[in-house]
């Protein structure tokens, strides 16, 4: 075991190594292990007492290798540093509570749901945001939508892939599969709709200008067509928001929409005879069917009005491995899944603090980018109107559900496109002083030749 340990080490070190430096490298294994596993599903392996699976395995290396960006940049802190380092932090102490108090594999099991968010704030979240790097990012995002909408037809089709795969494990995932008939699981169809505002605001010009105008039909299409209430939400917020953000921008979005309705609405009232194919009363159950948010708030009541809350818990959180129990009022059964909901999650283990901080890091970019759309909507590739909207639908997908670790590096990068804006306003106001400058010393020249 040994010598099978040594070189498996070295090779983890010599992975961690590459992803540290290159950003667009851990993007990229970061999709495709998703992409695998939505396809395929993803068994996990015997460690010891580990269940780790590939998706955990290229987690870990990329809390290494943001680890390792962290400390190289410890002599160059600013506010979104400091603010990320204090979230962290409180981070680490649930976590270490949790271990004295809940043993060492509640705690780090549980500790996977926030993986995600540890990615963002220590890999993404100085992640180069130049021109060059940001095409990198988009085309990376719109292939995987590209891909996931090919795994979307191939389970529609019957195959074995989707959330089949997925929940492959889970009966209640297959449950839920069987009964929705929904082909993705949610994060995937919000990754979809992400990809197709990305694609929407590509330039039409070169070789594929063909292919690009076809893209967003395709995965506004098939977002919708996945039957997923919240990503219809989402879809909807961001869709509005363009338009007092980038009106071109809205205009072109206004066909693409009403073209993915009709679609949808000619496979539900006509599809229905074809075997695979949603019908119109399944549509119907996604749109008018109550249940499963009546079941959402009335867990997040019971886990925020729970008898071990207090002062302390408030502030900084549980400990981590406390676990999300609580009793459904409805059914009588108890519950044990985790929260529905990104800040309640966040805020039962790093408290109101940490869930302050966390939201002030995703709403201090989105304010520099919508200021800045009004400036220049296409001074970010694709568009900075279209990155502001992402973040939008990320707030609101966050209601419903825990965002997922293929999306949250999405809000890393929108915190280094914020301190790449503010040091161009930055260089935009040094030229213009040394040009003000420049001419009155010209002015003062001429003024006193004459003398």
């Amino acid at each position: 075991m040994l010598l099978v340990a040594l070189p498996v080490l070295v090779i983890v070190l010599m992975i961690v190594y590459q992803l540290s430096r290159h950003v667009e490298l851990g993007l990229f294994c970061l999709l495709f292990v998703e992409l695998y596993k939505y396809s395929l599903g993803a068994e996990q392996g015997v460690f010891g007492s580990l269940h780790l699976d590939p998706l955990d395995g290229i987690m870990i290396c990329l809390i290494l290798a943001g680890l390792i960006r962290t400390v190289q940049r410890l002599k160059r802190l600013n506010s979104t540093r400091l603010v990320a380092f204090a979230v962290l932090l409180l981070f680490a102490l649930s976590l270490v509570r949790g271990v004295i108090s809940n043993g060492f594999f509640a705690a780090a099991n549980e500790s996977r749901s926030y993986a995600a968010v540890l990615i963002a704030l220590l890999y993404f979240l100085d992640a180069p945001a130049d021109d060059k790097s940001m095409k990198r990012y988009v085309w990376m995002y719109v292939c995987f939508g590209a891909a996931l909408c090919v795994v979307a037809v191939l389970a529609t089709l019957g195959l074995p892939v989707g959330s089949y795969a997925y929940f492959r494990g889970s009966e209640e995932g297959l449950q839920v599969t069987a009964e929705t008939g929904r082909y993705l699981p949610s994060a995937a169809a919000g990754a979809i709709a992400i990809a197709g505002f990305l694609s929407l605001a590509l330039p039409r010009q070169g070789k594929w200008t063909m292919v690009i105008r076809q893209l967003p039909f395709v995965f506004f299409a098939a977002a919708i067509y996945l039957r997923h209430r919240t990503v219809w939400m989402v879809l909807l917020v961001g869709s509005l928001s363009l338009l007092p953000l980038h009106g071109r921008l809205f205009r072109r979005l206004l066909p693409v929409f009403l073209v993915a309705v009709t679609i949808t609405a000619g496979l539900a009232v006509y599809g229905t005879d074809i075997q695979g194919v949603a019908s119109a009363d399944q549509f119907s159950d996604s749109a008018t069917n109550s249940d499963t948010w009546i079941w959402r708030v009335n867990g997040w009541l019971a886990l925020l009005q729970g008898d071990d809350r207090n002062a302390a818990s408030a502030l900084i959180g549980k400990s981590m491995g406390s676990g999300y129990w609580r009793v459904d009022p409805q059914s009588g059964r108890t519950v044990t899944v985790g929260t529905h909901n990104e800040y309640l999650m966040q805020y039962l283990r790093v408290g109101s603090v940490g869930l302050g901080l966390l939201l002030w890091l995703f709403l201090r970019p989105l304010a520099k980018l919508w200021r800045y759309t009004r400036i220049d909507p296409d001074e970010i590739y694709p568009s900075t109107s279209a990155w502001a909207a992402i973040l939008i639908m990320m707030l609101v997908y966050g209601v419903t559900y825990t965002i997922d670790v293929s999306i949250y590096p999405l809000f890393g990068i929108a915190n280094a496109l914020m301190h790449r804006l503010r040091a161009a306003e930055w260089s935009a106001a040094f030229v213009e002083e040394e040009d003000w400058r420049s001419g009155a010393m010209l002015g003062f020249a001429d003024s006193t030749r004459g003398v």
